[in-house]
C-alpha cells in the first residue's frame, strides 16, 4: 500500500494572530524596495508592515529611489505589502526582526488592479486557498501529479505562506523526479514552519509537522540520489549508475543494497570481478541476505551465457553480411570466428562460406567449405555432395555439378551414381567418349539404379558403334 505523506492544512494565521508574545521593543530596521517590471525603482507607492504579534500596522511611502522606511521596530514577525495606482498589491511574509536587526524586503510590482485583495485581507480568498489545498491533497493520493501541480500551484498564488501547500507540492516533484523542484519547496515549509512553531512553541501540531518536514529535507540528498541510480539503471547508463552508487555508499556505507545494486550494474557491463567484490560487501553487512549469495552464485552461469550470445552474435553478423552481398566480407569474418566459436556453431560458419563462395562463383572453395559443413554436422559427406551436385544439374550448373560428383568420389571412390553423372556429363557436354565408357563402365559393375543402369548401356552401344 502506498504510504500517504499529505499534511491536512490547519489555520496556523490563528495561532500567530492570537497566541504570539509581545517582546521588547528594540532599534530594528526595515527597508522596503519598490520596482516596477523591468527593475525601475518605484515612487510614492504606499507601503505597509505589520507587527504580527502586536497587530501594529505602519506606513510609509516610497521615496524617489522606490524606498520606504521603517525604524525602531520591536522583535518580532512582520508582513509588508504594498500597493500603487495602475500595479496589483505585492507581498512578502512572514520575516523576523530581532536583536537590532536592520533588513531589505524588495517587492515588484506587476500591472494590475491596485485594489485587488490579499489573502489575509479577504476571508474567502484565504478559504480558498485552504479549498485548493484540499483538491491538490487528495489529486497527490489518487497519484495524479501533474493534476496535484496545478492545483497546488493555484492554492499558492492565493496564499504563498502555508507551508503544507509547499509540502504537498514538494511530494507531487518527488514523484515527478523533478528533485531540485522538491528540495526547494521542502526548504521553503520548512523555513515558514520554524516560524510558526517559534511563534506557538506549545503547540505539539505545528511541532510534529517542523520534525516531519526536517526529516523530509534531511532525506532530500538520499531521495535525490536515489532517483538518479533509479533513471540511470532503467536508462542502462550504467557507468553513472555506478557512480551515483559510489556516491550513496559513502552517505550509506552500512546500507548493503547499495553494494547489491552495484553488483548489478557491474553485472549489466560485463565486469564480473567488480560485481563479485560488491556482493561480499553487501554479503558482509547481511549474510542472511539470499538474493545476495544467489547472485554471486550465478555469476558464473552468467558469464558462461553472455559469452555464448557473443559467440551467436558472430555467427548472425557473417550471416547478415551474407544476406546484404557482403560475400568476401562474410567469409573473413567467419574464418576469424571459427576460432572463437564452439562445435556446435562451426557447421553454420562453414555453411555460410559455401555459400559466399558460392555466391563469388569460387566453386573449388565453396564445396570445400560445404564438405566440412558435412564433416562436422555428422552427415554422409558423400551423400550430401551428391545431393548438391544434384541441384546443380537440375539448375543447368553442368560443370559445377562435375565438380562436385568429383568431389563425391575422392570422398567415397565406391559411390557409384557420381561416376553414371560424370560419365553422362563426358558424353553429352565433353564428347570424351573414352572417359564416358570408362565412367558408364564402371557404374554398370556397381551401380544399382535400372533406369541409370539402361541409360549407361544404350550410351555405351552408341559409343561401340561410333
Amino acid at each position: 500500500m502506498r504510504k500517504n505523506y499529505t499534511i491536512q492544512a490547519i489555520a496556523i494565521l490563528s495561532f500567530l494572530l492570537t497566541t504570539l508574545p509581545l517582546w521588547a521593543a528594540k532599534n530594528n530596521a526595515l527597508t522596503v524596495q519598490c520596482l516596477d517590471p523591468d527593475g525601475n525603482p518605484l515612487a510614492k507607492v504606499q507601503v505597509w508592515i505589520m507587527d504580527i504579534g502586536s497587530q501594529d500596522i505602519k506606513d510609509e511611502n516610497t521615496n524617489r529611489e522606490g524606498r520606504a522606511e521603517f525604524k525602531k521596530l520591536q522583535d518580532g514577525i512582520y508582513r509588508v505589502w504594498a500597493r500603487s495606482e495602475g500595479f496589483a498589491p505585492a507581498f512578502q511574509e512572514f520575516f523576523v526582526l530581532e536583536n537590532g536587526a536592520s533588513k531589505e524586503v524588495t517587492l515588484s510590482l506587476e500591472p494590475g488592479d491596485p485594489n485587488q485583495a490579499l489573502y489575509f485581507e479577504d476571508g474567502n480568498l484565504a478559504a480558498r486557498a485552504n479549498e485548493l489545498l484540499q483538491q491538490g491533497a487528495a489529486l497527490l493520493h489518487q497519484q495524479k501529479f501533474d493534476e496535484a501541480e496545478k492545483v497546488l500551484q493555484e492554492a499558492l498564488s492565493v496564499n504563498p505562506s502555508e507551508p503544507n501547500t509547499h509540502f504537498n507540492l514538494a511530494l507531487v516533484y518527488l514523484n515527478q523526479k523533478q528533485w531540485d523542484k522538491a528540495e526547494e519547496s521542502l526548504h521553503r515549509a520548512q523555513a515558514l514552519l520554524e516560524i510558526f512553531a517559534r511563534a506557538n512553541p506549545n503547540n505539539p501540531m505545528l511541532r510534529q509537522q517542523l520534525e516531519n518536514i526536517r526529516q523530509q529535507v534531511e532525506l532530500m540528498p538520499l531521495r535525490k540520489l536515489a532517483g538518479e541510480i533509479d533513471t540511470a539503471m532503467q536508462n542502462k547508463e550504467f557507468e553513472t549508475a555506478v557512480d551515483k552508487l559510489e556516491e550513496m555508499a559513502e552517505l550509506q556505507p552500512n546500507n548493503p543494497n547499495v553494494y547489491y545494486n552495484a553488483a548489478l550494474a557491474y553485472i549489466q557491463m560485463n565486469r564480473m570481478d567488480e560485481a563479485v567484490e560488491q556482493l561480499d560487501k553487501a554479503i558482509e553487512l547481511d549474510p542472511n541476505q539470499q538474493a545476495f549469495t544467489e547472485l554471486k552464485g550465478r555469476i558464473g552461469e552468467i558469464q558462461e551465457a553472455r559469452a555464448e550470445a557473443a559467440l551467436k552474435a558472430k555467427v548472425a553478423t557473417v550471416q547478415s553480411l551474407n544476406q546484404e552481398g557482403k560475400h568476401a566480407e562474410a567469409i573473413e569474418k567467419a574464418k576469424e570466428s571459427l576460432e572463437e566459436v564452439g562445435d556446435d556453431l562451426k557447421p553454420t560458419l562453414w555453411a555460410e562460406m559455401a555459400n559466399a563462395y558460392m555466391a563469388l562463383k569460387d566453386y573449388p572453395q565453396a564445396v570445400a567449405a560445404y564438405t566440412k559443413y558435412l564433416e562436422l554436422k555428422g552427415e554422409p559427406v558423400d551423400q550430401g555432395l551428391f545431393e548438391l551436385g544434384q541441384r546443380f544439374v537440375r539448375a543447368g550448373n553442368q560443370e559445377q555439378a562435375k565438380l562436385v560428383f568429383e568431389k563425391v568420389l575422392e570422398v567415397n571412390p565406391a559411390y557409384a551414381e557420381a561416376y553414371y553423372q560424370l560419365g553422362m556429363h563426358a558424353f553429352y557436354e565433353e564428347n570424351d567418349k573414352e572417359k564416358a565408357k570408362q565412367l558408364l563402365s564402371k557404374y554398370l559393375e556397381i551401380g544399382q539404379d535400372e533406369n541409370n543402369r539402361n541409360n549407361a548401356q544404350n550410351v555405351l552401344v552408341v559409343i561401340e558403334k561410333s
